[in-house]
């Protein structure tokens, strides 16, 4: 699972980050705004929860087959989509060397679309996809 931290700090943390200039992103993140949620868990805690006990948009990591079987169980079972991105090349998953931040857009962008009502805040679709 090496791979998944070395993507993790390359995913942005929110849809609109490729919109905000280096230098502004660089000072939220040094004054703690726009971190990263990144929260492993065992696969059989997973199993207990809800993707709403998560949050809206997860970003699902898994490795051997045996663990990425039921994480995609646990997945194709939620009322909210999650992307998994897995080195077992499963239906339902992505391989990471597929991973790019189109994809977690996109991903994001559907969520909105069905789900956008959850949101404390409204969100423009507009200015998501022109943050692709």
């Amino acid at each position: 699972m090496d791979w998944a931290l070395g993507v993790l700090a390359t995913l942005p943390a929110d849809v609109l980050e490729g919109e905000v200039p280096l230098d502004l992103l660089v000072s939220q993140r040094m004054g703690g705004a726009r971190s990263l949620q990144w929260t492993p868990l065992w696969i059989t805690a997973l199993e207990q929860l809800l993707v709403t006990d998560i949050g809206l948009f997860v970003v699902l990591f898994s490795g051997n087959a045996g663990i990425a079987r039921r994480a995609e169980q646990w997945r194709s079972g939620q009322k909210i989509d999650v992307l998994h991105i897995s080195t077992a090349e499963l239906p339902g998953t992505i391989h990471p060397s597929q991973l790019a931040i189109s994809i977690v857009i996109s991903h994001c962008l559907s969520t909105i679309a069905l789900h956008g009502s959850r949101l404390d805040v409204p969100i423009s679709l507009s200015s998501i996809s022109s943050a692709r």
